[in-house]
């Protein structure tokens, strides 16, 4: 593979993952009618392996 090419374009995101590896989904206890749904990266629901 000795083949040069061209980088035209470049992505980068953060990957946010909790510690045990699953979503928070529900209500925030310390505010009142709030709820959070987060722990599953920009790319949707996803799992680390």
């Amino acid at each position: 593979m000795d083949e040069k090419v061209e980088v035209t374009n470049r992505w980068a995101a953060i990957m946010g993952f909790t510690e045990t590896e699953l979503q928070l989904v529900g209500p925030v206890e310390a505010l009142k009618n709030v709820y959070t749904c987060g722990g599953s990266t920009a790319m949707g629901w996803a799992s680390r392996s």
